[in-house]
C-alpha cells in the first residue's frame, strides 16, 4: 500500500537538525557505530550497496540518495546501483554481494521469516564470524537511520 503525501504533510514534521539535537548523546552513539563500521573488514562498496538496498526496502528516499552518492564516490557503477532492486537476476553481483544482500533483506524483514537457514548457511560460507557480525551491524544501523529519516520526512539533498 502506498501513501500519497501532499506538500503540506511535511510542514508539521521536526526538521532533521532538530531531530539530531533532540537525540543528544544517542546521536553520537549512532555516529560512533558508523565510525566503527568504516574500519570493518567488509569492503566499503559492499557496505554502501547494503545501505542502499535496505533503504530501498524501507522506502527511505533520503538514505537512498545519500548512500548512492557515497557508492558512486567509491567507484560503484550507476548500473549496479540501479540493479539493486533486481540483484538476484543481475550478473553484476558477486557471490559475496549476493549473500550480503540476501542477509540484509532477511534481517530488515526479520518479522516475516526470521533469518532463513539457507541465507545464514550461504553467508557463513562466504564471511568470517567477525564479518557476519559487522554485516548485521550495518543492517541494524541503516534500519535505525531509516527509522529516523522516514517518520520525520527528511528531504534528500538536491543533486
Amino acid at each position: 500500500m502506498f501513501m500519497i503525501m501532499d506538500s503540506s504533510s511535511s510542514r508539521n514534521r521536526i526538521p532533521r537538525e532538530a531531530v539530531y539535537r533532540h537525540l543528544g548523546p544517542a546521536l553520537k552513539h549512532l555516529l560512533d557505530i558508523d565510525s566503527h563500521l568504516k574500519k570493518s573488514a567488509l569492503a566499503p562498496e559492499l557496505r554502501e550497496l547494503i545501505k542502499i538496498r535496505v533503504s530501498q526496502i524501507n522506502g527511505c528516499a533520503f538514505c537512498i540518495i545519500y548512500h548512492r552518492k557515497d557508492a558512486l564516490a567509491l567507484g560503484v557503477s550507476d548500473r549496479k546501483i540501479h540493479l539493486l532492486n533486481a540483484w538476484r537476476e543481475a550478473a553484476e553481483f558477486s557471490p559475496r554481494e549476493r549473500a550480503a544482500l540476501a542477509w540484509a533483506e532477511a534481517v530488515t524483514k526479520i518479522a516475516e521469516e526470521h533469518l532463513p537457514d539457507p541465507v545464514y548457511n550461504e553467508a557463513q560460507q562466504l564471511f568470517s564470524e567477525q564479518e557476519l557480525v559487522e554485516l548485521n551491524l550495518i543492517v541494524m544501523t541503516i534500519n535505525s537511520w531509516n527509522r529516523l529519516a522516514i517518520p520525520f520526512h527528511y528531504e534528500p539533498d538536491p543533486e
